[in-house]
């Protein structure tokens, strides 16, 4: 039996849009909760101005950790494991059969949350997952 065990600090969030996050009235964003397991609301977007047609005025941020020192992704948690039983069933006949579960906890890891005000509904919300969900691979080796 073998396992691997991979484990990533989570990252800062990032913009990689052109457009930046404009904050209604006085910025205070020491106190936004950014929670990044939840998909429906990663933290409150009611703090940020959603409006397309105003022109940059005002407090304006482009990279949230700057400000903001918990506003983190998701970190990665994965658990691999292997389960290997090998068997000579004749003098040169050999088998091994073995079984790999890639994240075998079956733990999701999410990925950021939308950073565009102007995408309505979906500021703030996360929308994909950043890997796979459990896989299970059965393999057989006959060795002469």
């Amino acid at each position: 039996m073998a396992e691997v065990l991979f484990y990533e600090r989570p990252v800062p969030l990032n913009r990689t849009q052109h457009k930046d996050l404009r904050l209604k009235g006085i910025p205070s964003l020491r106190d936004l909760q950014v929670d990044p397991h939840n998909i429906h609301a990663a933290f409150d977007t009611s703090k940020f101005d959603t409006t397309t047609n105003q022109p940059l005025s005002g407090y304006h941020i482009r990279t949230l950790p700057t400000q903001v020192s918990n506003a983190r992704q998701d970190g990665i948690n994965s658990l691999d494991m292997s389960i290997i039983k090998a068997n000579r069933i004749t003098e040169r006949l050999n088998a091994q059969l073995r079984a790999d579960f890639f994240n075998a906890l079956n733990h999701p890891n999410f990925n950021g949350p939308n950073l565009s005000p102007t995408s309505g509904k979906a500021f703030g919300t996360i929308t994909s997952q950043a890997n796979l969900p459990r896989t299970i691979q059965l393999g057989l080796r006959l060795a002469f």
